[in-house]
């Protein structure tokens, strides 16, 4: 008689398991799921895409973009009043009065902004602008992500030996120091040129962005640190949406009025300085922690 394979047996336990075992898990108590507050996050977070999505397609004056701007801002207020004064919460947005968290949360958040917006807007450029294939400049990004996979490491080793401000100092000015060359030298761009100036900014990137959430998880007390890993999970995925989006909408409303290739070099020029503001606001918020830190001894 044969025997029954891994996959069956396997499938027979979970069957017996989600009908026989029950239970609430630990630290949960009468807490219930916070449907209205997940419904307005996401309600909120959508019409930001959204309002952007209609600046591209309609034009940053359009009445479409001012709408949903107002829509935007109708939606922010009512997720903050809730986050406030509400009885449930899907998040302890509590945790945000903290002010040195609330800026290496920034930091992440800006990191990741700046990293999933370059690797929209730099193969847009190359294949549009430079007319280089698909693979080309896919391979172009592919020097920086060795570089980041490199310094990730060695960043971890430092942290660990010096904490986190030298990190994340080093992080926003290489971060900062590559997106200027980005937008002082779009002009004359080449494959090569991009390729470099990107691993320049992975280096930032990977230097700071690990340091940012490792150095946040110590600001909280244990309770809340589920609460800490979710917003800044949560942050992390919004900066990849928010970011291309925007990204996107600049270059697109440049073509709403211009060619498609001077379209693109114009807007990618305005999106490598909105990046280098970020940047810059990212280095002043890790030098602004640091005077915190040293008022706090």
């Amino acid at each position: 008689m044969s025997q029954p394979s891994t996959v069956t047996l396997k499938t027979k336990l979970a069957i017996l398991g989600a009908f026989n075992i029950s239970g609430k898990a630990l630290g949960v108590g009468d807490k219930k799921f916070d449907y209205l507050g997940a419904i307005l996050l996401a309600i909120t977070f959508t019409s930001l895409l959204f309002t952007f999505n209609n600046a591209g397609t309609h034009g940053w004056l359009s009445p479409n973009f001012g709408l949903w701007c107002l829509w935007s801002i109708v939606m922010i207020g009512a997720m903050v009043t809730y986050a406030i004064k509400g009885r449930r919460q899907l998040i302890d947005y509590s945790i945000l009065k903290l002010p040195i968290l609330r800026l290496r949360l920034f930091n992440y958040f800006g990191l990741q902004f700046i990293n999933i917006g370059l690797s929209f807007v730099l193969p847009l450029f190359a294949q549009t602008v430079l007319g280089a294939s698909a693979m080309t400049a896919g391979l172009m990004m592919l020097p920086g992500a060795i570089v980041g996979a490199i310094t990730r490491p060695i960043a971890g080793r430092i942290y660990d030996k010096q904490g986190p401000t030298t990190l994340l100092t080093f992080s926003a000015i290489m971060a900062s120091a590559a997106l200027l060359l980005f937008w002082l030298t779009t002009d004359y761009f080449t494959v090569i040129i991009m390729a470099v100036i990107y691993a320049l900014l992975r280096v930032g990137f990977n230097t700071g962005f690990g340091t940012a959430i490792s150095d946040g998880s110590t600001r909280v007390p244990l309770p809340q640190k589920s609460d800490q890993n979710s917003m800044f999970s949560m942050m992390q995925q919004y900066a990849g949406s928010i970011g291309t989006s925007i990204m996107s909408a600049v270059i697109a409303g440049f073509e709403i009025h211009h060619s498609t290739v001077t379209g693109t070099i114009m807007g990618s020029k305005l999106d490598f300085l909105l990046l280098f503001v970020l940047a810059i606001a990212i280095l002043v918020s890790v030098l602004h922690v640091k005077r915190l830190e040293a008022g706090q001894n």
